[in-house]
């Protein structure tokens, strides 16, 4: 019984040139979407959670590593307590709330992890985009669909399977912001 799987090498994105152009300073990153079409196995029984924070959190330190100010997490919840969430709100009120310069949102649009415990195979599909909060205005986009192999680590027998999730997530945005264009900074005077 054993099927051909799908090949997913999916990754496509937009030019930076917008981004270098509006050079969008402090980004607040919105919690994820779970856009997935995921069923449980057992009829009334909701398939596990995505681990969205988990997902928001790398993203977030992405964007650190590429030299940008994402607007602090706890910052940015506790702005929109007792109100709409964030991920909610329109970018005006985000830009007018947080000061923002752009919002970086993700959807998460697959998320297998049936061959995990056999394979190590995650796979994993997500949509993000970097928009300005002043225009609504898409400066960055990408679109990514891999499998991420996890059989060949080190010390795989030692790891829990939460820590190799998180390294999933990890090697996914990795690869995702590769394409997303590093900060520049000012030239000294």
């Amino acid at each position: 019984c054993q099927a051909p799987l799908p090949k997913n090498n999916l990754f496509w994105t937009t030019p930076a040139d917008q981004v270098k152009a509006k050079h969008p300073v402090d980004i607040a990153v919105l919690m994820p979407r779970d856009n997935t079409i995921r069923t449980s196995l057992f009829p009334g029984i909701s398939p596990p959670a995505l681990p969205l924070v988990q997902i928001r959190e790398q993203a977030y330190r992405e964007l650190i590593r590429g030299r940008y100010t994402p607007i602090s997490l706890d910052y940015l919840d506790s702005a929109f307590i007792g109100r709409a969430t964030p991920t909610e709100a329109s970018y005006k009120e985000i830009e007018e709330k947080t000061a923002a310069d752009a919002t970086l949102s993700i959807s998460i649009k697959r998320w297998d992890t049936s061959r995990f415990y056999g394979d190590r195979l995650f796979s994993i599909g997500a949509e993000v985009f970097l928009v300005d909060t002043k225009t609504g205005e898409t400066l960055w986009h990408a679109n990514a669909d891999w499998d991420m192999d996890l059989s060949n680590e080190p010390d795989l027998d030692r790891v829990t399977n939460p820590e190799l999730n998180q390294r999933a997530i990890q090697r996914f945005f990795q690869r995702i912001f590769q394409a997303f264009p590093v900060r520049e900074t000012p030239e000294k005077i």
